[in-house]
C-alpha cells in the first residue's frame, strides 16, 4: 500500500513539473493576444506604405491605419495598450515582428517584387561572387528608450576574406509613431589590418528601404565589420515621452563583394582598345581643313580660301558655292533686277 502511494505521488510531481516548464505566462486577456496582434500590425504596417505613395502621407497615413484597425474589430486605445503591454515585453514584440518580417516579405512578392528587387545586392560583383555575412536578429525592434534603442552587431573576418573586399548593408523600416520626430540612425564601419577604419552614416526618418556602402579603394585586408542600428528620442515640441514611438527593422542584409582582378589578357586588351581609339582621333584631327578653307564644291573645285577683306555673297538661284567678292564692292540687294546686276558685276 506504501509503495503504490508513493509511486502516485511521484507520478502527480512529474506531471506537474512537466506541465508548469512547459507553459510561460500568457498575455492577460485585456491585451491582444500575439496571434491577433501579429495580424493588426501586418495591416498596419501595410496602411503606412500605402500612405507613402500618395502626395499627401499624413491624412492617408491617419485613414488607412483607422481602416486596418477596423478591419480587425480593434480601436486605437485597445491598439494603444497593447502595444504599451509588449513593448514593456519586449521578447514577445521581438517574437512578432520575427514572423511580421517573412510576411512582409512574402507580401513584397506576392505583389510583385522580385527576389533581385529585395535583395538588390545578392548579385552586385562583376562575377556573382557575393556573400550575405549578417547573422543578427531576422528582425529588429527599437524604442527609444534605454537599453532598448540601440542593436549593434560586429562580424569578425576569417580566411575566407580577401583584400579589396567591399560591403553593402540593406534594410527595410517601419515606424509606428504618435508624435515626435522620427530619428533613426544606421552606422556601418569597416576594420582594416593596419587598424585603419571606413565609415558609412544614414539618417532614417521614415518607413522606406536604406542601403549603404563601404568600399575598399585601398584594396586592404579586412579585419572586422561592425556596426549599429539607433533610434533616438526625437523629442520636440509638444512630444510627450510616454506616448507610443517605434523602429522596426527587417529584410537586413550585409553582403560582402569580392573584388574582382583582372586578367593580364584583359589589361592588354584594355590598352590596345586605348591606342587605338587615341589612333582614330589623331587621325581624325590631321584629316580636317586647315586654316579659314571651305571644303570643295560639288563640281570638286579647289575651296576658297578666305580672307579678312572678303566678303561672302548669298549663293544666287541655282547656284549653292559662296561667291568671294572685293571688299570695296558695293552691294545693293533691294529688288530682284538689281540683285542680277551685282551677279552680272561677279560675273
Amino acid at each position: 500500500m506504501t509503495n503504490r502511494t508513493n509511486n502516485s505521488i511521484a507520478v502527480v510531481v512529474v506531471l506537474l513539473i512537466l506541465v508548469f516548464s512547459g507553459c510561460k505566462p500568457s498575455v492577460p486577456s485585456d491585451f491582444l493576444q500575439p496571434d491577433e496582434m501579429e495580424d493588426v500590425l501586418f495591416d498596419y504596417h501595410l496602411a503606412d506604405a500605402m500612405a507613402a505613395q500618395t502626395d499627401n502621407y499624413g491624412y492617408y497615413q491617419v485613414l488607412y491605419r483607422e481602416s486596418a484597425l477596423r478591419k480587425h474589430g480593434v480601436t486605437s486605445a485597445e491598439f494603444d495598450s497593447s502595444m504599451v503591454y509588449y513593448m514593456r515585453h519586449t521578447e514577445r514584440l521581438h517574437d512578432i515582428y520575427e514572423s511580421l518580417a517573412d510576411r512582409l516579405h512574402d507580401e513584397a512578392i506576392a505583389l510583385g517584387a522580385s527576389e533581385s528587387d529585395i535583395n538588390k545586392f545578392s548579385g552586385a560583383s562583376d562575377n556573382g561572387d557575393t556573400t550575405n555575412l549578417w547573422n543578427g536578429n531576422k528582425a529588429i525592434v527599437l524604442m527609444p528608450i534605454a537599453p532598448y534603442s540601440v542593436y549593434s552587431y560586429s562580424i569578425v573576418a576569417d580566411s575566407s576574406y580577401r583584400a579589396g573586399d567591399s560591403f553593402v548593408l540593406s534594410f527595410r523600416t517601419n515606424f509606428i509613431y504618435q508624435d515626435g520626430m522620427r530619428d533613426g540612425v544606421a552606422v556601418l564601419v569597416a576594420k582594416y589590418a593596419n587598424d585603419s577604419v571606413t565609415s558609412q552614416f544614414i539618417r532614417i526618418s521614415s518607413s522606406s528601404s536604406y542601403s549603404m556602402r563601404i568600399n575598399n579603394d585601398g584594396n586592404l585586408k579586412v579585419k572586422e565589420v561592425k556596426g549599429y542600428f539607433l533610434l533616438n528620442s526625437g523629442s520636440g515640441i509638444g512630444s510627450k515621452s510616454t506616448t507610443l514611438k517605434l523602429m522596426s527593422v527587417y529584410d537586413i542584409h550585409l553582403v560582402r563583394l569580392r573584388a574582382v582582378k583582372k586578367s593580364p589578357s584583359s589589361v592588354q586588351q584594355a590598352d590596345k582598345d586605348s591606342a587605338e581609339r587615341t589612333r582614330v582621333r589623331k587621325d581624325s584631327l590631321e584629316q580636317r581643313p586647315s586654316g579659314n578653307s571651305m571644303p570643295a564644291g560639288p563640281m570638286g573645285k579647289e575651296p576658297i580660301r578666305l580672307e579678312a577683306k572678303d566678303r561672302m555673297l548669298p549663293p544666287s538661284h541655282g547656284n549653292r558655292m559662296f561667291r568671294r567678292i572685293p571688299a570695296d564692292a558695293k552691294l545693293e540687294m533691294t529688288t530682284p533686277r538689281k540683285m542680277e546686276n551685282v551677279q552680272q558685276m561677279q560675273r
